[in-house]
């Protein structure tokens, strides 16, 4: 479960929450704000104004809501697979019923510390290999990436339309209405904006 307090904007993460046992009840650290999490996933907060996050798109669902505006059938396996979420978020989870925080265990805090690590000098070389000029980027990809088993990775926005098309774009303008989008391809294609169900940043793998 994922939301957003309405006071002080803190983003908060609880894992295990459908292993919640009976009503739990949390205080935002920042500001005071008091949130209600009941067994069936039902939230509710004493700011009344709080915000459930799409497990699924990353959006703010009011709370209470409980639906979210953008997921669709047609648009569900798009979003899945391409929304990031880089929300920094104070982590919970839920153990024996009850909702703890994750501070404070340092086996596996020190573990998370060394695998985000090495996570970071992944993205750091891919990205350095995205940022070069296309003939030497090639080479990299296939002298030092490819022999080490990591993708190159290069982010990209993705244009979701309410028909559940979707374009990957290397720039978007926006004029009276309209959305020109420039694919990676270099192919160009004119969408109404009204059309547009979502704009998506997203992680595309060389």
């Amino acid at each position: 479960m994922k939301f957003q307090c309405g006071t002080c904007g803190k983003y908060y993460l609880i894992e295990n929450a459908e292993e919640i046992g009976s009503k739990q009840m949390l205080r935002c650290a920042d500001c005071g704000n008091v949130f209600v999490l009941h067994k069936n996933l039902a939230f509710s907060s004493s700011s009344r104004n709080s915000k459930l996050i799409c497990k699924r798109c990353g959006s703010l669902i009011d709370e209470g809501g409980g639906v979210c505006p953008v997921c669709n059938p047609a648009l569900k396996s798009l979003l899945e697979e391409f929304m990031i979420d880089n929300r920094e978020y104070e982590f919970f989870e839920v153990r024996k019923g009850k909702v703890r925080s994750k501070r404070g265990r340092g086996g596996r805090g020190k573990a998370a510390l060394l695998a985000g690590t090495a996570l970071l000098v992944i993205a750091l070389a891919a990205l350095s290999v995205a940022l070069l000029p296309g003939s030497k980027r090639d080479t990299i990809k296939t002298a030092v990436l490819k022999p080490l088993g990591i993708a190159s990775r290069t982010e990209t926005q993705v244009v979701i339309m309410r028909s559940g098309q979707a374009y990957y774009a290397e720039k978007i303008e926006h004029q009276s209405g309209m959305a020109r989008i420039t694919e990676k391809s270099g192919r160009v294609v004119n969408v109404a904006e009204k059309d547009i169900a979502q704009i998506a940043q997203a992680v595309t793998e060389d």
